[in-house]
């Protein structure tokens, strides 16, 4: 296990899942369902892509962290970007937007300096996120209710890839691509059981 200051610990816990996850069960409250839904599947999206590219480009992490895995593009410097951007997009916050740019460089710092990844895993992952939340707005802004059918279309593509490149599949990704069904289906059900009648999505 890498030891590292008390500092890096405050910079890197801005890309912890548990934190992420707060975050997004917050949207309901604050910004309603259907921002939610949107983040919850970018997210997952995320996820998948970042496995996707991983098993393509299989760069092993680097030795002294003892595990099996691939490093590029930084998975945390990934969904970290996407998550504060999108949120930067989403409530057109002066101050929202003004933070997100240091906390992403900031996470990014600390997964380098704490011997996580190399600059090039970090920026990698970062620039993978600005590319997929600029293709999310798009989609948004293109047909905002077809959303979860593409999200859906396109993980499970990715899904029936990765194992052709690498097995096993990363849990993590299984449990995302088990998320973004979920929410397909339950959007499904509900819009089957209101006939006619538009879904709140």
């Amino acid at each position: 296990m890498i030891k590292h200051s008390l500092t890096i610990d405050v910079l890197l816990s801005f890309s912890q899942p548990t934190l992420l996850v707060f975050f997004i069960l917050s949207l309901f409250m604050i910004a309603g369902r259907k921002v939610a839904i949107q983040t919850i599947l970018l997210m997952a999206l995320c996820l998948i892509i970042n496995v996707a590219l991983k098993v393509t480009f299989q760069i092993p992490l680097m030795p002294h962290l003892g595990k099996m895995g691939f490093s590029l593009p930084s998975g945390h410097a990934q969904y970290t970007t996407v998550f504060y951007l999108w949120m930067a997009y989403q409530f057109r916050s002066r101050w929202i937007s003004l933070l997100a740019i240091p906390i992403i460089a900031s996470v990014g710092y600390g997964l380098v300096a704490a011997g996580y990844h190399i600059l090039h895993d970090v920026i990698w992952g970062q620039v993978t996120g600005v590319l997929l939340v600029l293709g999310y707005i798009g989609l948004v802004n293109y047909d905002a209710r077809r959303i979860p059918l593409m999200v859906l279309l396109l993980s499970s593509m990715l899904m029936i890839y990765i194992p052709l490149q690498y097995l096993p599949v990363p849990l993590h990704a299984l449990i995302a691509y088990g998320i973004i069904w979920g929410i397909v289906s339950a959007l499904w059900m509900e819009r089957f059981w209101m006939g006619n009648k538009k879904a709140n999505y």
